[in-house]
């Protein structure tokens, strides 16, 4: 399998404007999403990797997937006519849970995306998917070193909220797919119970997740998270 390292990525910074469908923009107005294969500036260039081959643009473009479409399955179902390349690592970008995956701005972190190849009817299933018309989620584009461009949704949510158990089994089996890291998905996990905060969109999805037989047990909270709630509660109880 071909992987991709990702060395300059940038997120967005500013969730208000993507919720209003407008592009953020970095200095000189150009996208925060830069050069993925680039080596950082004052930063020695990493051992060599290998790069996608170049494949047609008539019809197909790039899509990096970082959630449930990780899972070849459910891509076949979803997207019949796409194909995996490869993985790459977004720089300066946190996988967060908002009841389901997103990816967030954060300084020096990064975060494992599977890349795939896509074509219209497989983009449009996606965006049906996600609920971009729904307002839910939003896409930006990511610019490659050789001229391409690679999709992204991205959540117009902020809230944090704990995933169900069945889908972090799901993005478990993706991450195993495309052979990355899954210490990733336990720092998001636990990210998910230490701050849960919901909004609007999270409690609405909890609704849904209760109301199904797979979605309707939460992922198990970590036991450090656990334990440090349970002092917390017996200290204010104390007081």
């Amino acid at each position: 399998m071909v992987r991709v390292v990702n060395n300059d990525y940038r997120a967005p910074k500013q969730r208000a404007a993507k919720a209003k469908g407008k592009g953020v923009r970095g200095p000189g107005g150009q996208s925060p999403f830069h050069d993925p294969w680039a080596a950082p500036q004052g930063k020695a260039t990493p051992a060599p990797v290998n790069r996608p081959a170049t494949v047609s643009r008539a019809g197909t473009k790039l899509y990096l997937a970082y959630g449930s479409n990780l899972h070849r399955g459910q891509m076949r179902q979803r997207c019949p006519n796409a194909v995996a390349l490869g993985s790459m690592l977004l720089h300066d970008a946190r996988l967060v849970f908002r009841g389901v995956a997103d990816v967030e701005y954060a300084p020096g972190e990064q975060v494992p995306v599977g890349l795939w190849r896509i074509t219209a009817q497989d983009e449009a299933a996606l965006d049906r998917y996600e609920g971009v018309g729904s307002g839910a989620y939003i896409k930006e584009t990511v610019e490659l070193s050789d001229g391409r461009e690679a999709l992204i949704y991205v959540m117009t949510s902020s809230g944090i909220a704990p995933p169900s158990e069945y889908y972090v089994d799901i993005l478990r089996k993706g991450y195993r797919q495309f052979e990355m890291d899954t210490a990733f998905l336990d720092r998001a996990l636990k990210h998910s119970w230490k701050r849960k905060e919901h909004d609007e969109y999270t409690l609405a999805r909890r609704g849904r997740q209760r109301q199904s037989a797979l979605q309707n047990r939460l992922a198990k909270m970590p036991e450090r998270v656990a334990i440090n709630l349970m002092k917390a509660r017996a200290s204010q109880i104390e007081t």
